[in-house]
């Protein structure tokens, strides 16, 4: 029973520490503090599921995905080429700015090929997204206050 009990303590102040060993500022690997790298991801997730919605929510036709089809071959190449070398490197700095580039280049032109009323089913889209992205920002880890985190960290 003593034995367990100190194993139980040992591993909660081990869990401590790794928790307090986080750099300040949210700082990770290479400088890079949370909120970018979170961005990095939201780039990152960007081409599948701007593609779901553009394909079923604003529903494009056929014409439509056959010219922005080749701007998602672009962005899906780039994007895993950019992580095979960040893997590859142990670096994932350059990951942030490549991913950006990517959601940027894409929400450039696919507002070209929309009609008037997908644009503004596109925007609403976008605007719902932002939304959803600012809810989570505000519950912070663990996702809510009943998850164990509130007030999280831009």
């Amino acid at each position: 029973m003593k034995t367990r009990l100190s194993i139980t303590i040992l591993a909660a102040l081990a869990l401590t520490t790794i928790a307090f060993a986080q750099p300040p500022g949210g700082k990770g690997q290479g400088g890079q503090d949370r909120g970018q790298r979170r961005g990095a991801m939201g780039a990152a997730m960007f081409i599948e599921q701007s593609w779901a919605a553009l394909c079923f929510e604003i529903g494009l036709s056929n014409e439509q995905i056959g010219k922005l089809k080749p701007s998602y071959v672009w962005a899906y190449k780039a994007r895993n080429a950019a992580l095979k070398t960040a893997r590859e490197q142990q670096n994932f700095d350059s990951v942030v700015n490549t991913m950006n580039y990517i959601k940027k280049t894409l929400e450039e032109r696919i507002p070209i090929i929309l009609t008037a009323t997908q644009k503004t089913a596109w925007q609403k889209w976008q605007a719902d997204q932002e939304a959803m992205r600012n809810r989570m920002r505000q519950a912070g880890p663990g996702g809510g206050k009943a998850g164990g985190g509130g007030g999280g960290q831009k």
